[in-house]
């Protein structure tokens, strides 16, 4: 789904790929247990997949969309476990701090395509590998930019604090009267939420920190303070300005008193009652901000080097899980092979069978063709012509006298007696 960033922040962020969940409260009603627990799974590993895979990648659309996969895995995930009201609570909040992600990597895009020409250089001006220090050249979009990271992330006064907040909790209060079993899917969701802070202050710290990647190629290059459009400018104020917390609840850290959650049909609501609500988010946060301290120290300062590139889950995550290479290698060239085979045997077999029947058809109809103009014609014409002739003899002896009526009337007579008499 490639487009214009203007088209990624509104139709990919937050509506058309957030139809499948939209469609899921639509018809909630109609699933039994079983069917939950499957789609509880499918968005429990599409969230943690889809977040392994933003972790190595150098696209910077690249790296939301991956995300905006994970956090609708989320949202599928609470669906299943029956956290409805906290999946539509997310579903909106997540709109907010995404779409202002997307416009953010728009300017970050355009200003780099502006040094790309200024400087006549080669590169993509999509990769986050090219970037850096662009805090300096972009302080408005940096702002925003922390703030939709944030509300990613879920750190607290902030909206994504408050829908995945619900969403963390509920899991595990989900699978506490469970077996083991079902432990493992709000433990990977728990992990996913790490994740998901470590890639995007990845994406923060190879962007905004640091000195720019540009100085390698181009000696000379120093950033300069750019004027940010103020049709930039405003949109993205606005949509964080609706990534914190005080518009949809005037409670900084409990989910339930937001009046949008309240709003919703809270099925299977889970009441406020156990330690859950407090440990879960604490855990999540203290180490959420772990995690974002050991991508600082990697990235920002690489004192560490945890997560060489040469090791096979680097490569797995960097190939996508080796998904697309699967598909292309085996499903594609699969669905081809049979493809070309049933094109030949349409053409060799199918075809030429009613090609065949073609031929054939076309050769009786010149026999039948034949056969009506020489015999049946012919003998039609013969029987018409003797009748025409008879015709004519006959008439001959229609000629209006009487005498030869009478004459030829005794000579019959007279014939008829000598042939009795003789016999």
């Amino acid at each position: 789904m490639e487009g214009p960033t203007s088209v990624s922040a509104l139709i990919h962020a937050a509506t058309m790929v957030a139809a499948g969940v939209f469609l899921l409260a639509r018809v909630y009603p109609v699933f039994n247990a079983d069917v939950k627990l499957v789609i509880t799974l499918t968005g429990t590993f599409t969230a943690f997949m889809a977040a392994t895979i933003a972790l190595t990648q150098n696209d910077l659309k690249k790296i939301l969309a991956f995300s905006t996969i994970s956090q609708l895995g989320f949202m599928v995930a609470a669906m299943g476990m029956g956290a409805y009201a906290s999946a539509l609570f997310h579903l909106t909040t997540h709109a907010f701090f995404k779409c202002l992600l997307f416009l953010s990597a728009g300017v970050i895009i355009h200003e780099m395509q502006h040094l790309k020409e200024k400087f006549h250089l080669e590169i993509d001006p999509q990769n986050i590998l090219n970037m850096g220090g662009l805090r300096k050249a972009l302080p408005v979009t940096f702002a925003t930019c922390i703030v939709a990271a944030l509300a990613l992330i879920g750190l607290p006064l902030t909206s994504g604090y408050l829908s995945k907040d619900g969403i963390l909790i509920q899991a595990f209060e989900w699978a506490e009267e469970r077996s083991i079993f079902y432990k493992i899917i709000p433990i990977s969701i728990l992990i996913t939420s790490w994740l998901t802070a470590f890639y995007i202050a990845r994406f923060m710290f190879k962007v905004f920190w640091g000195e720019s990647k540009l100085k390698k190629i181009v000696p000379t290059f120093d950033l300069h303070l750019s004027k940010e459009n103020k049709f930039f400018i405003w949109p993205m104020l606005f949509l964080a300005l609706f990534s914190l917390y005080p518009v949809f609840s005037l409670n900084p850290l409990l989910y339930e008193q937001s009046w949008l959650f309240k709003g919703f049909l809270t099925a299977d609501y889970f009441e406020r009652e156990n330690l859950y609500h407090t440990v879960i988010p604490a855990a999540v946060n203290i180490i959420a901000i772990l995690v974002v301290y050991l991508a600082y120290l990697k990235y920002v300062k690489q004192s560490i080097n945890w997560f060489p590139e040469s090791s096979f889950l680097f490569r797995l995550s960097y190939n996508q899980w080796y998904i697309d290479r699967f598909y292309g290698n085996d499903v594609v060239k699969t669905v081809v092979w049979i493809s070309q085979k049933l094109y030949a045997f349409d053409r060799l077999v199918i075809d030429g069978f009613v090609n065949l029947l073609a031929k054939t058809g076309l050769l009786l109809a010149v026999i039948s063709k034949w056969m009506d103009r020489y015999l049946i014609d012919g003998l039609v014409n013969f029987i018409a012509f003797r009748v025409r002739d008879i015709g004519s003899f006959a008439r001959s002896f229609q000629t209006g006298k009487v005498q030869q009526y009478l004459l030829g009337m005794l000579l019959v007579i007279l014939s008829i007696y000598l042939f009795k008499t003789l016999i």
